[in-house]
């Protein structure tokens, strides 16, 4: 599971288990994912997520993923839980 929010709006909630990449570093992520599998792609509102499956010249490099419709706000929305990350963890992809 990959979110691909702004430093701020990640520490401040967050799926579980979620992978923070910054959204200009969805490239480099997707470099080292494993093609074959799929992954989870969340963000404030599905407008990034959108970005990251469909490229500039075609499919992205998510070619198997699935977006949480409505991203973090239709999470929040159904009640669901969210973790906040303290300043000291490390930093997200770059």
């Amino acid at each position: 599971m990959a979110d691909l929010r702004d430093d701020r709006d990640f520490r401040a909630g967050h799926l579980p288990g979620a992978r923070h990449v910054m959204p200009d570093k969805v490239q480099t992520f997707a470099a080292g994912v494993d093609a074959s599998k799929p992954i989870l792609l969340v963000c404030a509102n599905g407008v990034r997520v959108g970005q990251g499956l469909q490229g500039p010249e075609g499919p992205g490099p998510f070619r198997r993923s699935t977006a949480w419709k409505g991203g973090i706000d239709a999470w929040q929305q159904a009640g669901l839980p969210l973790r906040s990350t303290p300043r000291t963890r490390p930093e997200p992809l770059r």
